[in-house]
């Protein structure tokens, strides 16, 4: 659900929606990139990179979400 509202630009709503599915698996790294992408598009650098910084945690071989994580710290 989280990537259906934010195709639909309604951050907040996909926030709302990895919240739940990292209260279901906190180890849900998706979910964590995720969720820091729709910060980004809200202009949330900060809690961005939280979510990067988790996603990284969780996955650490992932390019895609370090990728995601400079990008984001280079906003702050």
């Amino acid at each position: 659900m989280g990537k259906a509202y934010r195709q639909l630009d309604n951050y907040n709503k996909a926030i709302e929606c990895y919240r739940k599915a990292i209260e279901l698996d906190p180890k849900y790294a998706s979910a964590w990139n995720h969720m820091g992408g729709a910060y980004v598009q809200l202009g949330d650098y900060q809690k961005a990179v939280e979510c990067f910084q988790k996603a990284v945690e969780l996955k650490p071989g992932d390019k895609g979400i370090q990728g995601n994580l400079e990008a984001a710290k280079k906003k702050l």
